[in-house]
């Protein structure tokens, strides 16, 4: 009964104390029905009775017969206008009971659809977020190795470059060096061993001590004492030697 009265509530948007009220009022006017049925029925025996007095004893157990039938035929429209009301109420609670059971089905299906959807939607978000953070992340690290091979190819050719150009300079007067006669060759060979450089002016000359060196592909002579540099051919001063720069300052 309490399903039924929820079930009502549902439908008809009445709360439970306005549905007794109301189931209460149906019950009175059936109440009222019957009685007045009733009523009808003693009023008419009455006069069939007040009737009977004035007609005989044949005819007034005729006029009883018939208010007895017509009693009893009232009697049975009663009983079956109450079957028939409770008929159609117990129809109706199947009917809302019916309609209950398929509304907390369709609920609990949309439910469940709403729940699947959520859950597929929640998942693609979540695999997108991964696949962004993923490219990303590939994208940052393909970037910082192309700088560093771009470093890297940048310093190889610059290291390249000087390379290059180191070698090409002592080639070049290496080149030169071997363009000379084979018989200055012989000679540079015998003043390998150290030797006084001679002055122009040999009453002047004082002997210094002087040793072979070779910068840059060309030799020359270098006194021990000053670190002045003598072209090996000519004697003529070049400069004096650096030990700190390897090189030739010209002075």
């Amino acid at each position: 009964m309490e399903s039924v009265m929820r079930v009502m509530s549902k439908m008809t948007g009445k709360s439970d104390e306005e549905l007794k009220e109301m189931m209460k009022r149906e019950l009175d006017e059936m109440e009222l029905e019957v009685s007045a049925m009733k009523l009808l029925l003693l009023e008419k025996k009455e006069k069939l009775e007040v009737e009977e007095k004035g007609k005989g004893k044949g005819k007034g157990k005729k006029a009883k017969v018939s208010v007895s039938e017509e009693a009893q035929e009232a009697s049975e429209a009663s009983v079956s206008v109450e079957a028939h009301e409770a008929s159609e109420a117990s129809v109706s609670m199947k009917e809302t009971k019916a309609k209950e059971t398929k509304a907390s089905k369709a609920n609990a299906e949309k439910a469940k659809a709403e729940k699947e959807e959520k859950a597929v939607k929640a998942k693609a978000e979540k695999e997108e977020k991964a696949a962004k953070a993923k490219a990303e992340k590939e994208e940052k690290a393909a970037k910082a190795k192309a700088e560093k091979e771009e470093k890297a190819a940048k310093a190889n050719a610059e290291k390249e470059e000087k390379a290059a150009k180191a070698k090409k300079e002592p080639k070049a007067k290496k080149e030169t060096a071997k363009k000379e006669p084979k018989a200055k060759k012989e000679e540079n060979e015998l003043e390998r061993e150290p030797k006084e450089a001679i002055p122009e002016d040999e009453s002047e000359a004082e002997e210094v001590e002087v040793e072979e060196i070779e910068h840059d592909g060309v030799k020359y002579l270098k006194a021990v004492s000053t670190g002045i540099v003598y072209d090996m051919e000519t004697s003529e001063e070049v400069g004096r030697w650096n030990d700190e720069t390897k090189s030739i300052e010209v002075e």
